[in-house]
């Protein structure tokens, strides 16, 4: 019976192992060929973002996550908001929509949870409330003029370690 249990554990540690070296070679494929590379974001800083957005309590809100990656952010801000607000995730790969879908699948709030695979320069922000982003310095200029032209001026943008576009509304978290 020992032996059996040393076995599985055994087969359940490769498989672990390999999902971890799966995750950090992804990282460090996207961090050579994309100028937005894959960082999953820490737990307790999703919680931390969520908590600076100071999201109304009673309101229609829509909100978007540019770069979603697994959809921990998404996830979470439908988690943690009331039965009223929209949230929407972005990623452009297919990869990491693909585990956001299957944590989507588990999770109460999906009705309030929509997963898009495409590129943010296709989707439109004016409806948006905020806007929750990650991404390098790279990532930010890029979205400068996308921001300066679809973001309504009350919207407010929540950015994590790298500086956003100036705006009044903004506030920053840094690590």
């Amino acid at each position: 019976m020992l032996f059996w249990i040393l076995i599985i554990l055994q087969i359940l540690l490769l498989l672990a192992g390999f999902i971890i070296l799966g995750r950090l070679l992804y990282i460090f494929i996207t961090f050579h060929r994309q100028k937005v590379p894959y960082v999953p974001i820490p737990r307790h800083i999703v919680k931390r973002l969520i908590k600076v957005a100071d999201l109304p309590v009673e309101t229609d809100l829509k909100i978007i996550d540019l770069g979603s990656g697994t959809g921990k952010m998404v996830i979470n801000l439908a988690k943690f908001t009331n039965n009223k607000v929209k949230v929407y995730g972005v990623e452009k790969s297919l990869l990491l929509t693909f585990f956001a879908k299957i944590k989507w699948a588990f999770t109460l709030e999906k009705s309030r949870i929509k997963l898009l695979t495409d590129d943010w320069d296709n989707i439109g922000l004016k409806d948006f409330d905020y806007v929750f982003v990650f991404l390098t310095n790279a990532g930010m200029a890029a979205l400068l003029p996308k921001f300066k032209q679809e973001i309504q001026t009350k919207a407010k943008i929540i950015s994590y370690t790298f500086p956003s576009p100036p705006r009044s509304e903004e506030r920053r978290v840094g690590k």
